[in-house]
């Protein structure tokens, strides 16, 4: 997994060869996502993301982050 935090309050996540993008807000040591804004970038297809999606992706971006001095956290769970 790569994760990218960019100053435009986008946060870009490669995982399992797509890429999808959350807004949100850059916070002290942290950055703020509302997971209800998860978008693909990559491959750019049409497929809908399902609350079982985001819920994986969302998961996985928590464990990454858990032990790192950087934080993510998510407003609202979907």
């Amino acid at each position: 997994m790569k994760i990218t935090i960019s100053s435009k309050a986008t946060m870009d996540v490669e995982r399992d060869g797509r890429i999808a993008r959350f807004y949100g807000e850059h916070g002290s040591g942290s950055f703020l996502v509302d997971p209800k804004t998860m978008r693909w970038l990559s491959p750019a297809e049409e497929e809908p993301i399902t609350q079982e999606i985001r819920e994986d992706w969302v998961d996985a971006i928590k464990k990454y982050y858990k032990k790192e001095k950087f934080r993510v956290f998510f407003t609202s769970y979907y």
